[in-house]
């Protein structure tokens, strides 16, 4: 009797062993996907929008226009904007390309948190791309330097 016991236990003992890999297998691609797919949700949420987090640490970045697009500075000229928040408002402070000091004006009438900047008075939205629109129309491109 133990003899007809034995034989079956190798094959039991493969199976099991098999099964058992199996199993660990998909544990361990169940585990790799977690693993990816929270730290992708993680690096989306804090890079989701590049450029508005950087406005509103208080960094500058570049707005160049699209020649052509309607707009009011030349685009040759390249404007150097940062924002500071003043009591509940966000203000800008300018540098054109074409001037050596900054302009005086200051408009308060944007939101980086809300994906708005103004321009000499002029609201424009982004994108996490950069891209800078009027209304639905791009009119110019962010960049860091």
């Amino acid at each position: 009797m133990d003899a007809v016991v034995q034989d079956r236990d190798p094959q039991q003992r493969s199976r099991r062993r098999r099964r058992a890999r199996v199993a660990g297998a998909i544990l361990l691609v169940a585990v790799v996907s977690i693993v990816l797919g929270a730290a992708g949700r993680l690096y989306q949420s804090r890079t989701a929008n590049f450029w508005q987090s950087r406005l509103v640490r208080g960094e500058s970045v570049v707005v160049r226009f699209i020649c052509g697009a309607g707009v009011a500075v030349d685009c040759n000229i390249s404007v150097k904007v940062t924002y500071q928040k003043q009591d509940s408002k966000w203000c800008e402070n300018l540098e054109r390309s074409d001037q050596s000091e900054a302009d005086k004006t200051h408009w308060c009438n944007a939101n980086p948190e809300l994906r708005t900047i103004s321009l000499f008075g002029v609201p424009y939205s982004f994108d996490r791309f950069g891209a800078l629109k009027n209304e639905t129309r791009q009119v110019g491109q962010l960049f860091e330097r």
